[in-house]
């Protein structure tokens, strides 16, 4: 039995789960992914669409290329002053971090760029 620890909660379960069983937090694995790359891969991404004025749930298949699209840090910086103004000390008062990640469509063996399941 393979297990991780949750990255909310830190209690360990089994790694083949979506969801952490103790806080419910979503937990999905992205390590496999080699962002370097170039061979492409299938994803599938679940999703609602409208179809015929009405909200469907379904499933979209994609051949892909993954790309990092752009990583963005920022920090607020604030500091602790001497006399004259002289800064003794410099702290981190906030730290934001995004990262952006893509997926590129590559065409498949039928020249399709994607495919969509629609349940009824």
């Amino acid at each position: 039995m393979k297990q991780t620890n949750c990255p909310n909660c830190g209690a360990p379960y089994e790694a083949e789960l979506n969801k952490c069983p103790y806080c419910g937090t979503s937990y999905f694995d992205l390590s496999f992914i080699d962002f370097d790359a170039t061979e492409p891969f299938y994803i599938k991404i679940k999703k609602t669409f409208k179809y015929q004025n009405k909200e469907h749930p379904g499933i979209l298949i994609m051949r892909v290329l993954p790309e990092v699209m752009e990583t963005h840090i920022e920090q607020e910086e604030c500091y602790a002053t001497g006399f004259g103004g002289a800064k003794m000390a410099r702290f981190i008062k906030a730290l934001d971090i995004s990262l952006n990640l893509g997926f590129k469509s590559v065409p498949n063996e039928k020249g399709e760029l994607m495919s969509l399941e629609i349940k009824e």
